[in-house]
């Protein structure tokens, strides 16, 4: 694999996405890599999976529109490899179109606080299958807003309405893990209100 890095340790496997070049754009052969990943973490004795990108700046910029991926789908924890272990996203910078989808399929989110989510696939009329899922992960009509506006969500806001488990200091999102006992939610709540 060369757009893709698989590392094990404690049971834990990191799958780092790294094209950087192209700010981790989703082509057909990132796909197909991050398939081989996801085969590779189902035949392991790894227990438990990290999504990650080898940048700050961009998670992903979602589909590369100059190698338009044909079965993104693939790529897709638990659509194109099925998975009886949890996939933790560690989220850090953009995280643009499928590649929304890639984190919202993840059974956990800790996203950066660089993280800013958004779907821009509405303002320009066009749409694939995985995003309708969205529903069932967050509020319905924030889910609504989020695919029908366009416009950022920041990774503050998606931990308020429960679509992130944790934000961490920029540069932290992979080495941070939830389960705090729920001082991070509570602490939070205390300060801030839903906007």
């Amino acid at each position: 694999m060369t757009l893709v890095r698989y590392e094990s340790a404690g049971h834990v496997a990191t799958i780092t996405m790294d094209r950087a070049s192209a700010h981790n754009a989703l082509n057909n052969a990132l796909c197909d890599e991050l398939r081989e990943a996801w085969l590779r973490f189902h035949e392991s004795d790894d227990r438990v999976a990290v999504l990650a990108s080898s940048e700050e700046e961009y998670f992903s910029v979602g589909a590369d529109v100059r190698d338009l991926p044909v079965n993104m789908w693939h790529a897709v924890p638990g659509l194109g490899v099925e998975l009886d272990k949890p996939v933790i996203a560690a989220t850090s910078g953009w995280v643009v179109g499928g590649a929304f989808v890639l984190v919202q399929m993840a059974d956990m989110c800790v996203a950066s606080e660089t993280t800013r989510f958004i779907y821009p696939e509405g303002k320009i009329g066009t749409t694939a299958g995985g995003i309708s899922s969205v529903l069932a992960r967050m509020p319905h009509k924030i889910a609504m807003e989020f695919l029908l506006v366009g416009e950022e969500m920041s990774a503050e806001r998606a931990y308020q309405i429960g679509f992130v488990n944790k934000v961490a200091p920029k540069g932290a999102a992979r080495r941070a893990r939830p389960g705090d006992g729920g001082k991070n939610r509570r602490q939070r709540a205390a300060g801030r209100s839903v906007r």
